[in-house]
């Protein structure tokens, strides 16, 4: 989904369907997914106003790395 920031692309979509699917899976028994969020001691949001943390799965999945190694998100 877009903020309006910058346009959707078919990609991000994909991606956007892919991330659900896996937390679907991943999901409690109530059908909940669950995802810890892990933050710095610094600021939680850039200049952009974009939340800065890690995003991990309960069972200690690393959500950003999953995706770089699904070739879902380049690594910068």
């Amino acid at each position: 989904a877009s903020d309006g920031s910058k346009p959707t692309t078919a990609f991000g979509e994909e991606t956007v369907h892919w991330l659900r699917t896996v937390l679907h899976e991943r999901s409690e028994r109530d059908g909940r997914p669950r995802v810890s969020m892990l933050f710095s001691d610094g600021e939680r949001r850039d200049v952009y106003g974009r939340l800065l943390g890690h995003a991990s799965l309960l069972d200690g999945t690393d959500l950003s790395l999953l995706l770089v190694e699904q070739g879902k998100s380049p690594y910068y």
